[in-house]
């Protein structure tokens, strides 16, 4: 289909109902599997696929607010009735419930963590975030208190 096609025709010919209900795009994705489409002009934009649905299915999207995945939870989705208006911390407090938050660590292994920095042999930044599955960073900001105080 051409660029120059109305952006619903366009978002259309990319979309593909699967028997759960979802409505997935096939177009291009970024590396978490969401889609990008092209507005087309005059703005020519790179748009998110699943917030063009859902404005088209007469859902009112504002600019500061994200569209979030329900059910299905399928970066992919399209399907308005498996999409909804939320906050940062609606998708944060989502991304939980689904038990894919990124903390890797407790305050146990934070202890421990600082424990082992101050051991008579004494590991270094890299080596602790090796050994804690985090950043050399990371590791340096909670030994010197700035995190996890």
């Amino acid at each position: 289909m051409p660029a120059s096609s109305p952006l619903p025709d366009r978002l259309a010919a990319k979309l593909e109902r699967q028997p759960n209900g979802c409505l997935l795009w096939t177009g291009a994705a970024d590396k978490w599997g969401y889609g990008r489409i092209w507005s087309g002009p005059p703005d020519n934009k790179l748009l998110a696929p699943h917030r063009v649905s859902l404005r088209l299915s007469g859902v009112e999207v504002p600019d500061d607010e994200l569209v979030l995945h329900g059910p299905c939870d399928n970066p992919a989705c399209c399907e308005p009735e498996h999409l909804r208006v939320g906050s940062h911390a609606d998708n944060m407090a989502d991304r939980r419930a689904r038990g894919r938050h990124a903390a890797k660590l407790t305050q146990q292994l934070v202890d421990r963590l600082r424990e082992d920095a101050a051991a008579p042999i004494r590991l270094s930044y890299a080596d602790l975030g090796v050994l804690y599955g985090i950043s050399a960073g990371h590791a340096r900001r909670i030994v010197l208190g700035q995190r996890w105080a």
